[in-house]
């Protein structure tokens, strides 16, 4: 019976919340899919703020393709950086073998455009896009983005929003709640810039549940994205290449680097099941 009531219902302090849970979805709502490809879609239903039981319910989305040679039940979770850009493609197409048989989850950020709510701060990226292009210096910027940022704070705020959270930790244990409802026992990471942290603290915080991570960032754990971003780019840069050998002109194409996707998942060549 404890168990039943586990299942419904997630505690805090005594007080008994609706426990997250799935809401499935025509595929239609996100992406197109190509013909034989079989997806499933939905959103991940689930507190704002987790240590508030009056916290309202947010929707975070995902699609499921699902491998038609499945040998493997860990599936692979796919994450895109930004932060807040978007993970699910415009198009699904059908897996190719470097999945080593298995599904493949494309998992959203909440609050990105797909979500529910989306947390929209327009003039943002523009402002960015004016520094590129020369006509503001960094002194500039970084009043315009602070200006820009307590403006949409404040009107996030006056929609109902509890921006505490929008955290990387609380998008990693989105994860982990989407995978118990999915009922795989370990799953697969793999994630770009920004969500190259979000892959690393949920094997942190989740490594039972974690079989392997690929973190393709220059950004540590403990990183704090807009503060630190652009120089950790340039340290890892450096890295690979000084900067006095690249300010030489191209002579020759940059050689690949070595293995692949799958060889560097594994460390061998990907095979079905592997």
């Amino acid at each position: 019976m404890l168990a039943m009531i586990a299942a419904a219902l997630a505690w805090f302090g005594g007080t008994q919340v609706p426990a997250p849970q799935i809401e499935w979805v025509d595929c239609a709502e996100f992406t197109k899919v190509d013909a034989g490809v079989k997806a499933e879609c939905g959103y991940l239903r689930t507190r704002e703020q987790r240590t508030n039981p009056k916290s309202r319910i947010i929707g975070v989305p995902f699609a499921i393709v699902r491998n038609g040679n499945r040998t493997s039940d860990d599936p692979i979770f796919f994450f895109t950086g930004g932060p807040g850009n978007r993970a699910i493609p415009r198009t699904i197409h059908a897996l190719d073998s470097n999945f080593g048989g298995r599904d493949l989850i494309f998992f959203e950020q909440r609050g990105t455009a797909l979500a529910d709510p989306v947390l929209h701060c327009p003039g943002y990226a523009e402002e960015r896009q004016r520094a590129q292009r020369g006509e503001i210096d960094g002194a500039a910027l970084d009043r315009g983005l602070i200006a820009i940022a307590k403006g949409c704070i404040a009107e996030a705020r006056k929609a109902g929003a509890d921006l505490s959270g929008y955290t990387t930790k609380a998008i990693a244990d989105d994860v982990e709640e989407l995978r118990i409802l999915l009922g795989a026992k370990r799953i697969n990471l793999m994630g770009l810039s920004y969500t190259g942290k979000v892959v690393s603290e949920y094997a942190r915080d989740y490594p039972a549940s974690t079989r392997a991570v690929v973190a393709n960032t220059p950004l540590t754990v403990e990183a704090n994205y807009d503060e630190t971003a652009s120089k950790a780019t340039h340290e890892s840069l450096d890295m690979v290449s000084p900067p006095a050998r690249r300010t030489r002109p191209a002579t020759r194409p940059i050689p690949r680097s070595p293995g692949s996707l799958p060889r560097s998942w594994t460390g061998r060549p990907a095979t079905p099941g592997a």
